[in-house]
């Protein structure tokens, strides 16, 4: 019964999460990840995969911020 009471105190203070899903990552923008609408296609590809790799892990989404230019990719 006292492991049982320590346990119900204690529990709440642990921290289960790795420090990048601690950092709200439920969605974020494309642009964090310098893809950006002046950048060449070949870097924004490769850029975009690199969010999508990083974002796959943690059940994150990617949004596309708005922009007068396009942005290019392959």
């Amino acid at each position: 019964m006292k492991f049982f009471l320590l346990f119900l105190l204690v529990f709440p203070y642990c921290n289960f999460s790795s420090s990048a899903q601690q950092q709200s990552t439920s969605h974020i923008s494309i642009r964090e990840f310098n893809v950006l609408p002046e950048n060449s296609a070949v870097v924004n590809t490769r850029n975009l995969q690199n969010a999508i790799n990083w974002a796959s892990g943690f059940g994150a989404a990617l949004y596309v911020d708005p922009s007068d230019e396009p942005y290019l990719k392959n």
